[in-house]
């Protein structure tokens, strides 16, 4: 299999399937046409404006709209429409460095097709043979992609954390790493991607 294989799903994308999920006179995601419907089931927090769907204007601070997403979210887990909550919030923003619209649980990321960001972190080791990469492998018992190989550190970016605290987290989470190691990642760049995804769209920035 080849690279160009492996990156294809993540230009999958069908924005015909998605209408524009908008705060505060802003696009900040995109839901599936399905999941808009039922959103608008919740009128106290959601109404539509031509194609668009949109957080109701008297939500108009970031605390009063997180706990409407949540209360929505809430009930949509009572009924088993979606699976329970990760009890991890995101900041609701679209660029990064901005201040957020709101807080949103992670699970409920791809629902709204918001965007979010994360770091991966590649480990390298010098042998007498040349340079070598340190892979990841991931736990059997994982929801997304188990057993398989992956990143030395990977994580998502929650709210409240900056990218080099939730490094030193990540890294002793998922690897073990001390600090002092965990502190010598060297930032590279960026890779952005949108996605179809089995809850909606995946509109991701990994650091």
């Amino acid at each position: 299999m080849s690279l160009f294989d492996r990156i294809a799903p993540l230009l999958a994308w069908t924005p015909e399937a998605y209408r524009p999920f908008a705060v505060a006179g802003r696009r900040m995601g995109w839901l599936r046409s399905d999941t808009a419907r039922r959103l608008l089931d919740f009128p106290e927090v959601f109404t539509e404006e031509g194609d668009t769907v949109a957080l109701q204007a008297a939500l108009d601070t970031p605390e009063a709209r997180s706990e409407a997403l949540e209360s929505v979210l809430k009930e949509l887990i009572s009924g088993g429409e979606i699976r329970r909550l990760r009890g991890e919030l995101y900041p609701l923003i679209r660029r990064w460095g901005e201040a957020p619209l709101a807080l949103v649980d992670r699970r409920a990321a791809p629902l709204f097709g918001i965007r979010c960001f994360g770091l991966h972190v590649n480990g390298y080791v010098e042998k007498e043979d040349g340079l070598h990469i340190w892979v990841g492998q991931r736990a059997k018992d994982k929801a997304i992609a188990p057993g398989q190989y992956d990143h030395l550190v990977a994580g998502g970016q929650p709210a409240g954390l900056g990218l080099e605290e939730n490094l030193v987290k990540e890294a002793a989470e998922e690897a073990d790493l001390p600090e002092e190691l965990a502190r010598r990642a060297v930032p590279v760049g960026a890779v952005t991607y949108r996605c179809d995804w089995p809850d909606g769209c995946k509109d991701d920035v990994l650091f």
